[in-house]
């Protein structure tokens, strides 16, 4: 193409005004920040829920909040493409294009680039969830090549050709322009002085506002992580304020407590008894004695019953005993809590599924990764232990069950192209009630029944989106897709879920009848689940977010075995309940109330929670970290300091032990035992 020597007739409406660099640049950004926010706005819906709620959504954009984040998208959005803009602008001056394809290839540079990082971000996060990155992926993928060239480097290689041909059709856009419309821009002298003061105005403002927009609505501050500009910016206000280089700025969650202290941060391990408080919360820890989790010695079983240890996904506890329709939803585990006990209260640990099982096959909060489980205590007795879960065991191999160690394993890896579930990765993997029920049956019928057995069964149909194709309509034939799962449907997604558990407590009962008529003998029984579900309760749908009866409250069922099974019971009280029963210890079956002996709940990683909590008969004690605050049940927030009740201090510092000693379990990991 050839630079013209005069000036053309301009051509189209939108073009016959000379202009600056500067209005050329922000007229530009402004049109791609409209487009990009709406966009984006639509991804962070569908990701989050985080305008019209559903699963997992735990922060909502309502109100004016919604007009805040519309003009701070819009800033931000402009503050960070403005710069790309000017340079493309700049660069193209060398191609010889006239002002209309100059103008187009630089809109469609800066659009390319969110794009790309649209579909990093919400692609990968499809498939993996939030937390993506090269040692998670391959972790989740138990280091299969495979699946990683599959689930890794195939949507790459998809989005790699969709963007090429978008590259290839703006570039024939580009020529196209450049003969129909050989407009000029006009360059007066001190423009790019002036574009470049207003850019660095623009980034200023969107580093200000958005920081004060941020900390003030955490909805806003949600949906800003995960936006691409939003996290350009955000990047670059954690720096900046970032004082002492701890890794802790302004809009960290939690906040840094003394930002020019590299000593003092969110989550730093406390030390005992030298008058610092490292982590800022609580005060400094009182000196005591290291946690210990309980050992568990090789144990020999005087009584060698058959065991059925039961493990349902997601299972409130207000389900049992509900009624829909007129017609009982959990008719199996109504029977057995008539034959056997249950604890009046009992809790998870923690609102994920990993660490729950972890907590009730070992007995332990801390989770070393090499610790023995009820696995190896049938083992060592003569029994065969039998472990079928209906969800893929290879996901959580830092917290395991023992699910290797088991005579007869069956997870849903053995069954991929059975499974209901969209992907196939280790963290989505799962089949129905019908194909484990199938398997267990097939194990059943061809086992020698001389010797005891274990069986552990793991059912996954409760867990969202609280329907599959083989869920029968058993008490409703309400059936909603995954969009449908929204505040204004709860109702609806009650009766959904309660009939989905129906029909796992259905498929329970027809495999505990074909355990008796598979060994001649009725076996005991031990039920629990691995959390509950918030149905929108306090708005949220989903679990893991909050300290709450609806999340945490599972039920805990024993049954034909002797044990003293306590008031209020966690997931810890499973193995050491089971060693007791069958190695004899004297225990008459009862209920027993223990006082003071609350159940330790946390809500994310138990070296960095989001919520710990002490639970017993009488309610709750939470303590909020990331805000430091604390509230007994539903009184008021209060915030941690002097004043603060001893109880809330004493369960800060508790944390603090537990913390300590993961971490000296991490640094020196024990032998299995």
């Amino acid at each position: 193409m050839n630079r013209p020597t005069s000036t053309p007739p301009l051509r189209g409406p939108l073009l016959r005004q000379p202009a600056t660099w500067r209005a050329e640049v922000f007229a530009v950004a402004f049109g791609c920040a409209v487009l990009a926010t709406v966009v984006d706005t639509y991804l962070l819906d569908r990701k989050l829920g985080l305008f019209s709620g559903g699963y997992l959504a735990e922060y909502q954009v309502r109100g004016w909040s919604r007009v805040s984040f519309a003009a701070l998208s819009l800033l931000t959005d402009v503050a960070v493409l403005a710069p790309v803009i000017a340079a493309s602008l700049w660069v193209s001056r060398y191609l010889w294009l006239h002002a209309a394809a100059r103008i187009f290839l630089a809109a469609s540079l800066a659009l390319a680039l969110l794009a790309t990082a649209d579909i990093a971000v919400y692609e990968l996060q499809r498939y993996f969830g939030d937390l993506v990155n090269l040692e998670v992926l391959v972790g989740l993928l138990d280091g299969d090549i495979r699946e990683i060239l599959h689930f890794g480097v195939d949507p790459a290689l998809h989005w790699f050709g969709v963007l090429t041909v978008g590259a290839l059709c703006v570039v024939g856009a580009g020529v196209v322009l450049d003969r129909w419309f050989p407009t000029q821009m006009r360059q007066d002298p001190g423009a790019r002085r002036r574009t470049f003061r207003a850019l660095v105005l623009a980034l200023a403002a969107a580093l200000v506002l958005g920081a004060g927009l941020r900390l003030g609505d955490p909805a806003i501050d949600r949906g800003f992580r995960y936006k691409p500009t939003g996290r350009v910016l955000g990047s670059i206000t954690q720096w900046l304020t970032d004082v002492d280089r701890d890794g802790y700025g302004l809009l960290s969650i939690p906040a840094d407590p003394n930002p020019f202290d590299p000593a003092i941060h969110p989550y730093a391990l406390d030390i005992p008894g030298n008058g610092i408080d490292e982590n800022g919360i609580g005060g400094d820890l009182p000196p005591a004695p290291p946690y210990r989790d309980p050992e568990y010695p090789p144990v020999i079983f005087t009584s060698r019953p058959d065991v059925v240890f039961v493990i349902l996904e997601s299972f409130r506890a207000d389900a049992l005993g509900a009624m829909l329709n007129g017609k009982s939803v959990t008719p199996t585990l109504d029977r057995l809590r008539h034959e056997g006990l249950e604890a009046s209260h009992a809790y998870s640990h923690n609102g994920f599924t990993v660490q729950s099982r972890y907590h009730a096959f070992t007995g332990k909060i801390l989770g070393s990764g090499h610790a023995s489980s009820l696995i190896d205590d049938f083992n060592g007795n003569g029994y065969q232990t039998a472990f079928f879960s209906a969800q893929d065991e290879s996901f959580g191999e830092d917290s395991p069950v023992g699910f290797a160690r088991a005579h007869v394993r069956y997870d849903a890896r053995v069954d991929k192209d059975k499974r209901f579930t969209q992907f196939a990765t280790p963290a989505s993997l799962t089949v129905s009630w019908r194909v484990l029920e199938g398997r267990v049956t097939d194990f059943l019928e061809t086992r020698a029944p001389g010797t005891p057995l274990f069986l552990h069964l793991n059912i996954q149909d409760g867990h969202f989106p609280y329907v599959n194709p083989d869920i029968l309509p058993l008490q409703s034939d309400v059936r909603l897709t995954r969009d449908q799962l929204r505040p204004t449907s709860a109702e609806k997604v009650r009766i959904m879920y309660l009939n989905t558990l129906a029909n796992v407590d259905a498929a329970l009962g027809r495999m505990l009848a074909r355990v008796e008529r598979a060994t001649g003998r009725r076996p005991a029984v031990f039920v629990i689940a691995d959390h509950g579900e918030s149905l929108f309760d306090e708005g949220f749908l989903g679990h893991g977010y909050a300290t709450n009866d609806a999340q945490t409250r599972i039920p805990f069922i024993v049954v034909r075995l002797p044990v003293k099974v306590p008031d209020v019971a966690g997931q810890s009280d499973v193995r050491g309940l089971i060693r007791a029963a069958l190695a004899g210890d004297g225990v008459t079956a009862g209920m027993e109330r223990r006082v003071g002996r609350p159940v330790f709940q946390y809500i994310g990683s138990l070296e960095r929670p989001k919520e710990i909590a002490w639970v017993d008969a009488d309610g709750r004690l939470v303590v909020d970290l990331y805000s430091g605050r604390w509230r007994r049940n539903a009184g008021a927030w209060q915030v941690l300091g002097s004043n603060t009740a001893s109880d809330a201090s004493s369960l800060v510092h508790f944390w603090e032990r537990l913390v300590a000693a993961s971490v000296g379990n991490q640094a020196a990991p024990q032998a299995g035992q």
